[in-house]
C-alpha cells in the first residue's frame, strides 16, 4: 500500500509541474490569449486528455474520470467487496457516467452528471440466499474544485446532490426512488469526493 501512495504522490507532483509549464495559446492577430484568456480560464484546460483516479458515488466508489474537452467527461466507477464471518458474502458492480460542464471559474467547474450502474450481491456456503441484482440510474448537479491555488492543479475535490432510481431483483422486485449524494458521504447531510489527474 505504501508504494501505491508514493507512486500516486510522484505522479501527482510531475503532473502538477506539467500543467504549470503548459504555455497559453496566443491569438496571432490580436496578441491576446485565446480560449485560456483571463475571463475564460478553466481548470479543465489543464487536465483534458488525462485520467483522474478518485472516488465517485457510493454505489461505485473507485474509478476514473476522463475529460475529452473542457465541457464533456466520462466516468467509470467500480465496486467490489468480500466479507467472511457467520456467512460469507461478496458483491461486485460498476457504474458509467456522463458529465457535462455548466460553468467554468478560475479554480472550479459546475456540472451535471447522469449515470447508470449495476451491482450483484450474493452469499456463499450454507445457509445460502438468492443473489440480489441492483440496477440504478442517477443524476445530480455538482462542482469540482481544483486545488491550483495551493500548487496542486491536478487534484480536485467534488461534491453534489441529486436523485437516484434503483430496481432490485431477488426472487421478487422493488422500485426505489430517492435522493442520493454525489461523491463519498462524510456525514448524513454532506458529500465529498476527489480526483487525482495523472
Amino acid at each position: 500500500m505504501t508504494w501505491l501512495v508514493v507512486m500516486l504522490g510522484l505522479g501527482s507532483a510531475a503532473r502538477a509541474e506539467e500543467i504549470r509549464a503548459t504555455p497559453v495559446a496566443m491569438d496571432g492577430a490580436s496578441g491576446e490569449a485565446g480560449a485560456a484568456a483571463e475571463g475564460d480560464r478553466s481548470p479543465i484546460d489543464g487536465v483534458v486528455g488525462h485520467y483522474g483516479i478518485g472516488y465517485f458515488t457510493s454505489s461505485a466508489p473507485l474509478g476514473l474520470r476522463y475529460w475529452t474537452d473542457r465541457d464533456t467527461a466520462y466516468d467509470l466507477g467500480l465496486d467490489g467487496a468480500f466479507s467472511s464471518g457467520g456467512v460469507d458474502a461478496y458483491r461486485y458492480g460498476f457504474e458509467l457516467g456522463y458529465v457535462k460542464a455548466l460553468a467554468h471559474y478560475h479554480y472550479s467547474v459546475v456540472f451535471w452528471r447522469a449515470g447508470v450502474g449495476f451491482r450483484y450481491l450474493d452469499t456463499l456456503g450454507t445457509p445460502s440466499t438468492k443473489g440480489r441484482y441492483d440496477v440504478n440510474g442517477n443524476a445530480f448537479v455538482g462542482a469540482e474544485l481544483f486545488l491550483g491555488a495551493f500548487g496542486f492543479p491536478n487534484i480536485s475535490l467534488q461534491g453534489g446532490y441529486g436523485l437516484q432510481a434503483a430496481y432490485t431483483y431477488q426472487g421478487g422486485s422493488a422500485l426505489i426512488v430517492g435522493t442520493v449524494p454525489g461523491g463519498l458521504s462524510v456525514i448524513s447531510s454532506g458529500t465529498f469526493g476527489f480526483h487525482i489527474y495523472l
